[in-house]
Order: C-alpha cells, then sequence, then structure tokens
C-alpha cells in the first residue's frame, strides 16, 4: 500500500529536496573549508581546530541524513506507516545538528567578546568598567541560550529513541523540539542583534570596523531566517515534513556562515580601504607563535603615531617590516 498522492509532495518530496539542497550547501561548506586551510595558515590553531571539527560534524550530519532518506523513500517504500515513523538517523541528525550549532554561536560569542574589549580597550576608566559588564552579560545570557540548545536537543533525542513514532512524540513532547528550535531561533536573533548593536556603537569610529560589523550582520541574518522559517512550519505544519526538509538546511547554514565569515575578513578589509581611498594600513596582531587573531584588529589612520618601523620601499611598491609582531595588509 502506497501513502496517498495528495501527501507525498509534503512528506517524502519535502525531505528530498531538502536533502538535495542541503547537500549543495555542504558541497559549498566543503569548498570554503578547503579554501581557508589553503589561503590562512597562519591563522591560531584554535580556528583551525574549530573549523576542521565543524567540517567534520557536517559531515557525519550529511551521512545521516541521506540515511534518513533512504530510509523512507528506499528502506519503508509501500509502508502507509513509513511517514510516521521515526528513522533512528532523526535522533542522531539533531545532535548533530546541536553540536554544530554550539561551536558555531561559541565562535560568536568569542567574536563579540573581541569586538566589544576593542571599545572598552579605547574607552575612559569608568566607561571600561560598565561597557565590559555589558558585553559579559551579554555573552552571558549567549552562553545561557547555547546549554538550553544543546539540553533540549539532548533530551528530544532520547524521546525519539524511545517513542519511535512522530505523532507520539508531538502528543507527549513535542514541547522539546519546539524548545530546541526556539532557543536556536532565539540565539540567532540574538547574535544578529548584538552584532547591530556593536555596529551602531562602533559608528564613527571606524569605517572599516562598520564594514566588518555589517557583514557579519548580513551573514547572522542567514541562520535567523532559516531557524525562525524551521519553527514556523513545524507550530503550523507539523503534520508533514516540510519543517524536516527546511531542519536539514537550516543546519548547513550555519558551518557555511562560520566559513565564510573567516574567508571574507581580509576582502571586508581590502574592500573597505578602496572605498575609503586607501586611508591607512590595517594592522594584525600577532601572537608569540607567530599567527595572527583574526578577531583582534585595529584600524589606525594616516595620522595616528605607529611604532618605529624599518622599512625598504622598492619599485613595485612592496612593504618590508622587521619587527615581527605585527604585519600590514595593504
Amino acid at each position: 500500500m502506497h501513502p496517498a498522492p495528495s501527501t507525498v509532495p509534503t512528506t517524502f518530496g519535502a525531505l528530498l529536496i531538502g536533502a538535495l539542497f542541503a547537500s549543495v550547501i555542504y558541497g559549498i561548506s566543503s569548498l570554503q573549508a578547503t579554501f581557508y586551510f589553503r589561503s590562512y595558515r597562519n591563522d591560531v590553531m584554535r580556528l583551525k581546530i574549530l573549523v576542521a571539527v565543524i567540517w567534520v560534524l557536517d559531515t557525519i550530519h550529511t551521512g545521516f541524513l541521506w540515511g534518513a532518506v533512504w530510509f523512507y523513500l528506499i528502506g519503508q517504500y509501500g509502508d502507509p506507516l513509513a511517514k510516521n515513523s521515526i528513522a533512528w538517523e532523526i535522533p542522531m541528525i539533531i545532535i548533530q545538528a546541536a553540536l554544530i550549532v554550539i561551536c558555531v554561536h561559541c565562535f560568536f560569542a568569542h567574536r563579540i567578546f573581541m569586538l566589544g574589549r576593542r571599545s572598552w580597550l579605547l574607552a575612559t576608566p569608568v566607561v571600561r568598567y560598565f561597557f565590559l559588564l555589558e558585553i559579559r552579560s551579554l555573552v552571558a545570557h549567549k552562553i545561557i541560550l547555547i546549554c538550553l540548545r544543546l539540553a533540549s536537543s539532548a533530551v528530544l533525542s532520547a524521546k525519539l529513541f524511545e517513542y519511535k513514532y512522530f505523532t507520539v512524540v508531538q502528543a507527549h513532547d513535542g514541547w522539546l523540539f519546539t524548545l530546541g528550535l526556539a532557543s536556536s531561533a532565539v540565539l540567532d536573533v540574538y547574535t544578529s542583534s548584538v552584532l547591530a548593536y556593536l555596529l551602531l556603537r562602533h559608528r564613527g569610529e571606524s569605517d572599516r570596523i562598520n564594514h566588518v560589523l555589517y557583514k557579519l550582520v548580513i551573514y547572522g541574518s542567514l541562520t535567523t531566517l532559516g531557524s525562525t522559517t524551521t519553527i514556523l512550519s513545524w507550530v503550523f505544519m507539523n503534520d508533514n515534513m516540510v519543517f524536516l526538509g527546511l531542519y536539514f538546511c537550516t543546519t548547513k547554514f550555519y558551518a557555511s556562515v562560520v566559513f565564510a565569515t573567516l574567508n571574507s575578513r581580509y576582502n571586508i578589509l581590502r574592500e573597505s580601504e578602496e572605498q575609503q581611498g586607501g586611508g591607512g594600513p590595517i594592522m594584525f596582531r600577532r601572537n608569540k607563535n607567530g599567527s595572527g587573531d583574526p578577531v583582534e584588529f585595529a584600524s589606525q589612520n594616516r595620522s595616528t603615531k605607529v611604532p618605529d618601523f624599518q622599512i625598504s620601499v622598492q619599485m613595485e611598491r612592496t612593504v618590508h617590516y622587521d619587527d615581527g609582531s605585527m604585519r600590514s595588509v595593504e
């Protein structure tokens, strides 16, 4: 017995289309990860580890995703109860998605803290105290939401293994899935709002920093849109698999956003330099091991006093700095 024809597009069709789009995004993310490792070899080790972990989790997530598609379209073909059954890959997909989301939001939490600390360093002592409390409060709220997201995903995955059918989960613990999706949506909205808030605070200080924050807000809005659409489809269309197809794609956006953010940081700075007519070099701090931290940078105008460097200018306009503590990106 086959599923009713009218339900196929919104069940198995939605699942297949979601898996295909998710795989396309995964392919783009893999290219971004490859480009990162080839182009940013001097980045700090913790960033390289973060990128590697996110990519591995994303790869495992893709494998479980297609395992679920196989279960519904091939393994249970002809079973009228297949669309209500919970493949064992579904709880694993939820766990992998939660881990990816946590890694991504920890990355953005650290970035928010570092961008906020830059304003803290430039402020007066009294303003420093209150602004540091403000930034720590923002990051603390984000950590609480991250823990809530992880806890809800862990409990929901255990319930899915136990109940085996979507209707049973909806009747008893459907609020867990709603909580997990809602926490992701709130995290995304919160991150975008904080970045927009920092953009407003930095306005007038540096056009380059404004440009960087503007790009970050745009990237964060992608995951916000995806998570919001997923939770709306779950709340209003939980009798089909549209929400699951959207859930597949939304998770892929998180990895892609981190890779795009890391790969575009130098291009953002160069683009801002061109818009400002070359208003001075961008100075990146280098750690003791010689690697640069992409989230800690300062923009310097031509009038800013720069520590003494030995500079030799050639006809090719190549600039060499003998001091190993800083580097200039034209």
